[in-house]
């Protein structure tokens, strides 16, 4: 999955293909980012995240906002694995994508 490792590198492809807004629970807790828009021709749309979807965690990080997830690709440069779970449809799934190195 070569493309999935150029994203998790280069945070400014991420940001370009993705629009997100905080998504807020029942409790007026931020549970994570809902994905407003997404290019879909985007590599993230080609592993599988569509408009809707709510990015609560990668890799067992929380994700509040797009500056936690620039700051887990900053400080996971070696990532072997990234592991996304995503709200959809009010089911948790989870997703795991083998990265090359």
């Amino acid at each position: 999955l070569k493309e999935v490792s150029s994203i998790v590198r280069n945070y400014s492809d991420l940001i370009s293909e993705i629009n997100t807004v905080p998504y807020v629970s029942e409790n007026n807790s931020v549970k994570g980012i809902k994905i407003t828009k997404l290019k879909k021709d985007s590599i993230l749309a080609k592993y599988g995240l569509k408009e809707g979807d709510i990015l609560i965690s990668i890799n067992n990080r929380k994700v509040t906002n797009m500056g936690d997830v620039y700051r887990i690709f900053k400080y996971s440069k070696n990532l072997k694995s990234l592991n996304v779970k995503i709200l959809r449809n009010n089911r948790e799934i989870n997703l795991r994508y083998l990265l090359n190195q």
